[in-house]
């Protein structure tokens, strides 16, 4: 009877709960593309390529994409193999880092970059041109879009690829080492060979992410009228009036396409589950440290700028933004100011709404992904059902569409009776959803293999049921984990602009911190703004930090 009444039910409400996030949106985006007012009809699909601008939006597109996913890579996987296999110091540092530049908000990079390379009032910019005669850079560009974008993306790469050589036994360069193989041609015929899943995993998925980017190419590119997929989604939604068939039909191109070179990619590195190398879990054999000699210290500096450049730096310049009286300050005491946290804290209608939409949100989407992603995981791991896969890769496939498209499938879906949701933070929730169970499913399938089945099956033959097991045994067994997913479900709810930009349709009563932020600077609203942003990133940083303390120490444990 409690099989009956406890697991099959469980079951069932989660695969409903996946049908409903994530199977059902992409059905109603396909229909939203290919039907008018007359019914099924192309007239949408033509209308989009003979518009002028099409064919420039594409190639936008592809040039950011390609771009960004190329420095990402250039920066994150040397970065990677330095601090996993080499004696070069600080390596807990650039690690920390690395971490933290990944769960900032892409934005806060944009806004502290114009401020350095705006092309007429950026303070290098200024610099140069009055000293040396010419200006470095305008971030009001592709280049600028490319290289704030690269900044935000290889923390993504270094995590990817340094958590999967963490995993796996370095035996093979320590052979090569010691058969009197150059540490160079070590690093390059052993290492990144045997890294070559995981920078497979972090070129696709770097790449589908620089397509769903929304922050930094509508902070930077919109201005000059540069438009990629994202922004051109986020222009139709906001023409009056809507083009809403025209955005799904922009979103069904780029999302077929993000599959294709998923489906292309995993073929030719001749793995079917390419998908499992984005979370690594368990522990790895033996390892030794490549010496770099008197060449640590230079790729430590390399790693420390690398920081500064995509952490620290940004930080700092957005904090002393938001305590200027002017937009780009002069560096003396005469232009600092609190009014910008005074307007923000004591004037700003709905703060307190946006600050209660982004913890509601953040809560709930954390711990959706972990029942869910549990559940999931645990049929998938545990059970011999018959379409468990099909379940796993139901939960899972978004990671692999754009998120910019995938909303507008939720759109479609939402928008219309019986069930009107647009607008609603329900919608948004499920939004972050389906982005965030991904990594919820693969986090926990990584948790259950690393836990012996003989655990559960000695309880079992003890005559505890299922349910008792999994709150007795397994669960406290994976709370590290969960906690882990937790954490990192919860700080992406509370950064995410895209998913509540889009789906929130502009009411004060949907809004969040992020949104919040980016109307202020479309209002040129800048020292607000960023005080704004501080007020996010220490909110995110009281959770995040106590929570990671956690974590090490329950890694210490371990070891």
């Amino acid at each position: 009877m409690e099989r009956v009444n406890s697991k099959n039910i469980i079951w069932t409400l989660t695969v409903a709960a996946v049908l409903i996030i994530n199977v059902y949106p992409l059905f109603w985006l396909l229909w939203g593309s290919f039907t008018g007012p007359e019914g099924f009809t192309l007239k949408y699909y033509a209308e989009l390529f003979n518009k002028a601008d099409f064919g420039r939006m594409f190639k936008n597109t592809w040039v950011y994409a390609l771009g960004s996913t190329l420095l990402a890579l250039a920066i994150g996987i040397p970065m990677a193999i330095a601090v996993t296999r080499t004696n070069m110091p600080f390596k807990n540092f650039i690690r920390l880092g690395s971490t933290i530049a990944f769960v900032s908000p892409p934005w806060l990079n944009a806004m502290a970059y114009i401020f350095l390379f705006s092309p007429n009032s950026g303070f290098v910019n200024v610099f140069t041109d009055k000293y040396l005669g010419f200006k470095i850079l305008n971030i009001y560009s592709m280049t600028g879009m490319v290289l704030v974008s690269g900044l935000f993306l290889y923390s993504y790469v270094f995590i990817t690829v340094s958590g999967y050589l963490e995993s796996i036994d370095s035996s093979y360069e320590e052979a090569s080492v010691v058969s009197g193989a150059s540490k160079l041609s070590t690093i390059l015929r052993i290492t990144i060979p045997l890294a070559r899943p995981s920078i497979v995993t972090a070129t696709i998925f770097s790449l589908i992410m620089s397509w769903g980017m929304f922050a930094t190419p509508a902070i930077l590119g919109i201005p000059v009228k540069i438009y990629v997929f994202a922004t051109e989604i986020y222009m139709l939604l906001n023409s009056f009036p809507p083009k809403i068939e025209l955005s799904a039909v922009v979103a069904v191109i780029f999302s077929a396409l993000a599959i294709f070179i998923w489906f292309l990619s995993s073929k030719l590195s001749r793995s079917e589950d390419i998908g499992k190398y984005v979370t690594i879990g368990g522990k790895g054999g033996k390892k030794i440290e490549i010496d770099l000699g008197p060449y640590r210290f230079l790729m430590a500096g390399g790693g420390i700028l690398l920081i500064f450049s995509a952490l620290i730096m940004p930080y700092l310049i957005v904090l002393l933004m938001s305590l200027s009286k002017t937009w780009f300050f002069e560096l003396s005491w005469n232009n600092l100011t609190l009014a910008n946290y005074h307007y923000v804290l004591f004037e700003l209608s709905n703060l307190w709404i946006y600050l209660k939409n982004t913890l509601v949100l953040a809560v709930t989407v954390s711990l959706g992904v972990i029942v869910i992603g549990t559940v999931v995981s645990y049929i998938k791991v545990r059970t011999r059902i018959k379409y468990r896969r099909h379940l796993e890769i139901a939960a899972m496939y978004t990671i692999i569409v754009p998120a910019s498209a995938f909303v507008i499938g939720i759109i479609w879906t939402w928008i219309k009776p019986p069930l009107v949701l647009y607008g609603t933070l329900w919608l948004i929730f499920l939004g972050q959803m389906s982005r965030s169970l991904p990594f919820g499913v693969r986090n926990c399938s990584d948790g259950f293999q690393q836990i012996d089945v003989s655990l559960e099956e000695a309880a079992r033959a003890c005559g505890s049921t299922w349910r008792k097991i999994m709150t007795s045994v397994t669960l406290p067994l994976m709370k590290y984990i969960l906690l882990g997913t937790f954490v990192l479900t919860f700080l992406s709810s509370a950064r995410d602009l895209l998913t509540p930009l889009f789906l929130a349709a502009g009411s004060a009563k949907t809004m969040t911190l992020s949104v919040a932020i980016y109307y202020l600077w479309g209002e040129t609203r800048i020292g607000e703004s960023t005080a704004l942003s501080i007020m996010l990133i220490l909110l995110t940083l009281i959770i995040y930090l106590p929570l990671q303390k956690v974590l090490e120490r329950s890694t210490d444990l371990d070891d």
